[in-house]
């Protein structure tokens, strides 16, 4: 018989989040900003600009931030 795979492995694959590519870069350039330790005033105008050009909305970026924060 096949090999069984692990029952929660649909599952997490369900859970992963896709990204698009927009979504793909704010979440690059989120997690350089926040490996510097903090967001400066300059930094989260760069991600406001960022997340308007690429139609990303305020409840998206935090999900998007979310995935690096929990």
């Amino acid at each position: 018989p096949p090999p069984k795979k692990p029952p929660n492995a649909f599952k997490a694959y369900l859970s992963k989040p896709s990204l698009t590519a927009e979504e793909q870069e704010y979440l690059n350039e989120y997690r350089e900003i926040i490996s510097g330790g903090e967001i400066t005033p300059r930094d989260q105008r760069f991600l406001d600009k960022l997340k308007k050009v690429n139609s990303i909305s305020e409840e998206r970026a935090k999900e998007i931030e979310s995935m690096l924060t929990k």
